[in-house]
């Protein structure tokens, strides 16, 4: 968990409405904490490992700002990133790495009234990413994990966390199918290799009918495979 101070200037806070302290969890390793920052959208943080928890340098952080390209940046070497952006626009910021699955947050700051401009606001926003494994549907998470607008009764920019817990189940459960998936796809490899091994065994005794349909069966476990079509 984090923490937040104000910023101050020349010693006094910097702003009489800042925000106070608001951190929670997004989803798979997001948090997120607000406060002021004078007429604009500072967001930074710490990009980690989400299974070794380890920090990580090698992250692009990339900014669009309404639907285009506004920004790219580079993490530092102890997994850092800031980004200074203006106010009363609609940014979506990727977490992206090489191996990596991408994840993205939506903060929408384009409805923000002007009464609350000369204040701003600063977001606290670490991520995590987790490797890629084979199958996942990374078009899932096309749709940003964490989507903020600003809330009129509170005055914040705040995370939308029946979305939040949306995405949440919708990993999960994807994680699940293909844990299911390398199951099945294992017994139906140890199949297919007995099929095979009992097909050749037929085979070598010249028995042709039960070596054929022995190959037969290797192709209900790994559909098209050469060495059981030939």
């Amino acid at each position: 968990m984090q923490t937040y101070t104000t910023p101050t200037m020349n010693g006094t806070p910097f702003s009489a409405h800042a925000l106070r302290v608001s951190v929670f969890w997004l989803l798979l390793g997001c948090g997120v904490s607000m406060g002021a920052w004078g007429q604009s959208l500072v967001i930074s943080g710490t990009l980690r490992n989400e299974d070794t928890r380890d920090k990580m340098d090698n992250v692009t952080v990339t900014v669009l700002q309404n639907g285009e390209a506004f920004d790219q940046i580079d993490v530092d070497r102890n997994g850092k990133y800031f980004l200074d952006v203006p106010l009363r626009s609609d940014y979506i910021i990727e977490f992206s790495a090489p191996d990596m699955v991408t994840k993205r947050v939506q903060i929408d700051g384009a409805a923000v009234p002007p009464s609350e401009l000369n204040d701003g606001f600063t977001f606290d926003l670490d991520m995590s990413l987790f490797a890629y494994v084979e199958g996942f549907d990374e078009s899932l998470l096309d749709t940003p994990i964490g989507i903020a607008t600003f809330n009129e009764r509170s005055a914040r920019i705040e995370f939308d966390l029946s979305h939040t817990n949306v995405m949440r189940r919708k990993v999960a459960n994807e994680l699940d199918r293909v844990a299911n998936l390398e199951e099945d796809l294992a017994r139906a490899r140890m199949r297919y290799d007995n099929a095979m091994e009992d097909g050749e065994r037929a085979e070598a005794r010249g028995r042709w009918e039960d070596a054929f349909d022995e190959y037969e069966k290797a192709l209900s476990f790994i559909p098209g495979d050469e060495a059981a079509t030939a």
